[in-house]
């Protein structure tokens, strides 16, 4: 029988920072504990931004399934901002593993849950074949549910 299909990955992503930065912006000021059960959805990209920056509050989001820019946000590229969002998403002290060459695999930091034994792992993939791939990558089997 064909070996059984690789386990889902969990995509981890930092915010979008497409406003201007603090500096540029007329200095305002944004509830950063109203909201927060669901800030991804609720809260505009302006506090967001604020709220990172001035109490490390919405930084980074897990997604379980669809790409990062389809919640407003970008996939994490560099290693040691994986490694902080892994820390910040109660994945704490996993270093990142490099791959440049898993092309099933979602784009930039993800952490793997490894069925076989409950670990998880954290990863950068950095492969530019994986663009745009989001949370769920690996292909259900038959009988499997996502």
């Amino acid at each position: 029988p064909p070996p059984p299909p690789p386990p889902p990955a969990t995509t981890t992503t930092a915010r979008a920072t497409t406003t201007p930065p603090l500096a540029t912006r007329a200095p305002s000021t944004f509830d950063c504990m109203q909201g927060f059960a669901d800030w991804v959805h609720l809260w505009p990209l302006g506090q967001k931004d604020w709220c990172c920056q001035h109490f490390g509050r919405a930084c980074f989001h897990r997604i379980e399934a669809g790409t990062c820019l389809a919640i407003g946000m970008l996939p994490i590229l560099n290693s040691s901002v994986c490694q902080a969002a892994a820390q910040d998403l109660g994945l704490d002290g996993r270093v990142p593993q490099l791959s440049r060459d898993i092309v099933d695999r979602p784009e930039g930091c993800y952490s793997f849950h490894h069925l076989q034994d409950g670990s998880r792992t954290v990863w950068i993939n950095l492969d530019p074949s994986s663009r745009g791939k989001g949370a769920e990558t690996s292909k259900p089997s038959l009988g499997e549910f996502r």
